[in-house]
């Protein structure tokens, strides 16, 4: 329930998103690994990555969500 909370937040679009934007869709990602959905985790961080990159340099965001990744996927 909470993460279609988040879900039905969004914002709709392919322009630059917003920080909250952003910080839901990490929010989600962060659920579904406490779940235990680390498949459903993943996909939210590539969506992040493809989000933050309309915001910032792509290299930037992809050093950025490798870190979460590794920290949020490792077993």
């Amino acid at each position: 329930d909470v993460q279609r909370h988040l879900h039905e937040g969004l914002e709709r679009g392919r322009g630059r998103p917003s920080d909250d934007e952003l910080e839901a869709i990490r929010r989600i990602a962060a659920l579904s690994v406490v779940i235990g959905d680390r498949e459903n985790a993943a996909r939210w961080l590539d969506h992040l990555e493809a989000r933050a990159a309309a915001a910032m340099p792509p290299d930037l965001v992809h050093e950025r969500i490798d870190d979460l990744r590794r920290q949020a996927l490792a077993s």
